[in-house]
């Protein structure tokens, strides 16, 4: 599947989902992925135009379609962007989405049970296998 037919699979408004995912519409998507190739954002100027942008969040990091269909994460406490730096999360966009309206869902618990704790963990192993430790960020809960 091409990268264009992928970012048609996210929602039709720009949206913070959860704390740690806005994601993009397509359009925003594919300003912010221009704005993503500036040369001058790279190591050595060295730009990998496989990555689209797909979504960031309120620390400044940017989540990524990587050229393996799946979705990459890119810390911008590195610096400056190199695919050596972004992380595989390893799960596609559609599971993405669906992560961060679970996680929406159990940020919202104010004081979280033992039973919403077992539902978390449930859910993310439902999404993908071993999600919960890939994880980037800290979980609800955790």
């Amino acid at each position: 599947m091409s990268v264009d037919s992928l970012l048609r699979m996210l929602p039709e408004h720009s949206s913070r989902i959860c704390t740690d995912i806005t994601a993009f519409d397509e359009a925003m998507a594919v300003g912010e992925t221009a704005r993503f190739r500036d040369p001058a954002r790279w190591e050595d100027l060295d730009v990998d135009p496989r990555w689209a942008v797909i979504g960031g969040n309120d620390h400044g990091d940017t989540w990524l379609l990587g050229p393996d269909g799946g979705v990459w994460l890119f810390d911008s406490n590195h610096g400056l962007q190199s695919a050596h730096l972004f992380d595989a999360v390893r799960i596609d966009i559609t599971e993405w989405l669906v992560l961060a309206h679970a996680l929406r869902t159990f940020e919202r618990i104010a004081e979280p049970t033992d039973d919403a704790v077992m539902r978390l963990d449930m859910m993310l192993e439902s999404i993908s296998p071993g999600l919960g430790d890939r994880y980037p960020y800290p979980l609800p809960f955790t």
